[in-house]
């Protein structure tokens, strides 16, 4: 369900505050779609260029530990999600896939794996007491 929420959240951002992506360009050539410009320029640019890949690694980290219903080594597993975001980066860096190679992009998917990792732990926690 979180994975679900996160998605959607992230295609939001996409559509309405971040038009210069694939994904947006593609719903633009159908529909007509207003961009939200937010006034605190710094808050503006957080949500354009990361708030969307926090949210595909916190979606995609739920979306692992759902999938394969991980009991104890979850923080190996998990940290696949980070090494995916990596490699995705540096695949943009040697020119293999389009998109801009950004180091603060591997710190947003490290920090979303990480959020999702604690409130998976937080949440198993909860249930044992």
């Amino acid at each position: 369900m979180i994975s679900a929420v996160t998605l959607v959240m992230g295609l939001i951002v996409y559509l309405f505050f971040n038009q210069a992506t694939y994904l947006s360009l593609f719903f633009l050539s159908i529909m007509d779609l207003p961009k939200i410009k937010l006034d605190n320029s710094v808050f503006n640019e957080l949500v354009n260029s990361f708030l969307a890949d926090f949210l595909w690694s916190v979606a995609f980290t739920f979306a692992i530990q759902g999938l394969l219903e991980l009991k104890g080594r979850n923080i190996f597993y998990l940290g696949l999600t980070s090494l995916l975001g990596v490699a995705v980066e540096l695949l943009q860096l040697l020119n293999y896939i389009n998109g801009v190679f950004d180091y603060y992009d591997i710190v947003v998917y490290v920090a979303g794996s990480i959020f999702s990792i604690m409130i998976i732990i937080m949440g198993r926690k909860k249930h044992e007491n």
